[in-house]
């Protein structure tokens, strides 16, 4: 059972020196982000053991999407994810200074973060439909905070890194945020 690396290792394991700041002031941290996501091995330790930070386990796919899929309402927005993070990425997308970075990032994504073939053959299509656009909305929201870290205290989105890179599948908060634990597949 190995370690989770945490997201500040993910987010500085290379210098990326002399590039341009097509991301902004964050552009070391973007990229370390896409490398990341180039490499991850999606959901190739989904129900498996590991070591690390507090987590609520989750031990089928049934069990990590209906509860997700089914509580939108007050604590989770449309795509599945925690209302009060997901709101604040959604007003940083266009915050002055950060909008075209934003945007380079989140269009980046799409190249390096391939987990649409991984998604498992057996699910049914609203499954499969909704794991796409959860997926995209974490991911979306993960670069926006990494672009606008200036702007705010939230690590909601880069605290997830590390257990996507270990193969599993982050399915939600269980607690009060920004108490409580992740819950983890």
């Amino acid at each position: 059972m190995a370690e989770l690396m945490n997201w500040e290792e993910l987010l500085t394991f290379e210098s990326f020196d002399g590039a341009k700041e097509e991301y902004g002031p964050h552009t070391k941290a973007v990229r370390n982000c896409l490398a990341t996501l180039d490499h991850i091995s999606w959901f190739c330790h989904v129900g498996a053991e590991h070591a690390g930070r507090p987590e609520e386990r989750v031990d089928t796919w049934s069990d990590a999407i209906d509860p997700i899929f089914h509580r939108a309402g007050e604590e989770i927005d449309k795509d599945g994810h925690l209302k009060e993070p997901a709101e604040l990425m959604q007003s940083l997308r266009e915050k002055r200074g950060y909008t075209k970075f934003n945007r380079a990032a989140i269009a980046a994504v799409g190249e390096f973060a391939d987990y649409v073939n991984y998604i498992p053959s057996y699910f049914e299509k609203h499954e499969v439909d909704f794991t796409k656009r959860y997926l995209n909305k974490f991911l979306e929201h993960l670069v926006i905070e990494i672009v606008t870290a200036d702007e705010h205290d939230c690590t909601f989105y880069r605290e997830q890194l590390p257990w996507w890179e270990a193969g599993h599948f982050v399915c939600g908060w269980v607690g009060d945020y920004p108490d409580g634990v992740l819950r983890a597949f």
